[in-house]
């Protein structure tokens, strides 16, 4: 929780300083501005409520009016109300379903970030319902081909594997393998991250590449 509250406290602050969304700590007057027609002013109550989020507040009984703002075709609407999911998509996983029609449509975005968001929320809501949908967004987002959506298909796969898809272990530990021989330390440490979480024993996978993992090993970050 405290991890999820650190990272909500630097939200606001990739759209600019806006020290003034700070200024008040009330959102009842943001619910109405969620509605309005202008995607500017969407923004600007969405920036209110991350900077609410920001304070450690909850401000979770605006989700049904936020999460319909996902559909825009404002990128920074959009990549707000992505912010504000992915903060409580775990917390209310019923209510994160209402739009994965979507999350799914927006995992074929040409902008690589959208398709991140979409497969990030997605893998975030953990429900066994959709395992099987969330299953087929990593999958084919760990054949992307840019790096950071990559590299979020294999942040996503210990969530996946959390949701004890016994059926299906051969199909993530094969996504495992792909995403372990990616050209990519940024993937490849991941992808190891990954590895050690959902088929630690499965040596068959690094096998093959154990010499070239050794060799990435100084250029992956820490924690994958």
């Amino acid at each position: 929780m405290a991890e999820t509250l650190s990272k909500a406290s630097t939200m606001v602050f990739r759209f600019g300083t806006d020290a003034h969304l700070f200024d008040d700590p009330d959102d009842v007057n943001i619910a109405p501005i969620l509605d309005s027609k202008y995607d500017s002013e969407k923004c600007e109550a969405l920036k209110r409520l991350l900077a609410l989020i920001a304070q450690g507040l909850d401000v979770s009984n605006l989700f049904p009016q936020v999460v319909k703002n996902v559909a825009s075709q404002s990128l920074e609407l959009k990549k707000l109300v992505y912010l504000y999911l992915l903060h409580y998509a775990e917390k209310h996983p019923n209510e994160a379903l209402l739009p994965i029609n979507c999350f799914q449509k927006d995992l074929g975005d040409p902008n690589p970030l959208v398709r991140a968001w979409a497969l990030r929320t997605m893998a975030g809501i953990r429900l066994h319902v959709i395992a099987p949908l969330v299953l087929v967004a990593v999958n084919r987002c760990a054949r992307d081909p840019t790096v950071y959506v990559r590299k979020c298909a294999a942040n996503a796969l210990p969530k996946l594997h959390d949701l004890r898809l016994e059926q299906q272990k051969s199909t993530i530990e094969e996504i495992v393998r792909i995403l372990l021989n990616d050209l990519y330390p940024a993937v490849v440490g991941a992808a190891a991250a990954a590895f050690a979480s959902v088929c630690p024993f499965n040596l068959s996978l690094i096998r093959r590449n154990y010499r070239m993992l050794c060799e990435i090993l100084p250029d992956v970050e820490e924690w994958g």
